[in-house]
């Protein structure tokens, strides 16, 4: 697996004073204090292809950001997600995470690729 910053996206430095004033607002939005450099999730890469891309709705607390930006430090990483391989979990229609290879409930992409 390659390192954390591999999986972020670069945001200019007026961009990246975007990005930190709409993740703050968000984290209001929401009740969530977000991290701002969190590696198991391409926060500047959503806000870059969404919010900046004029695609964003608000956040209320019962939403969540899709697994599109998720990265493979994130424990529930799955194949929703652009840096996803081959082996990269699958979501089922009843929600559960599954390994490819076994077809069997996982933990999670991190607690399997730790083992």
């Amino acid at each position: 697996m390659r390192g954390p910053d591999a999986y972020q996206t670069r945001l200019t430095p007026d961009q990246e004073n975007l990005y930190r004033k709409w993740l703050t607002a968000t984290g209001k939005d929401t009740g969530i204090k977000y991290d701002p450099d969190d590696a198991s999730y391409d926060m500047r890469g959503y806000w870059a292809d969404v919010v900046a891309g004029g695609r964003f709705k608000r956040m209320g607390k019962a939403q969540h950001f899709p697994d599109t930006y998720k990265t493979p430090y994130h424990p529930t990483f799955s194949r929703e997600s652009k840096y996803a391989t081959d082996d990269a979990p699958y979501w089922t229609s009843d929600d559960v995470l599954r390994d490819p290879l076994t077809n069997e409930p996982t933990p999670g992409y991190i607690h399997e690729t730790n083992k």
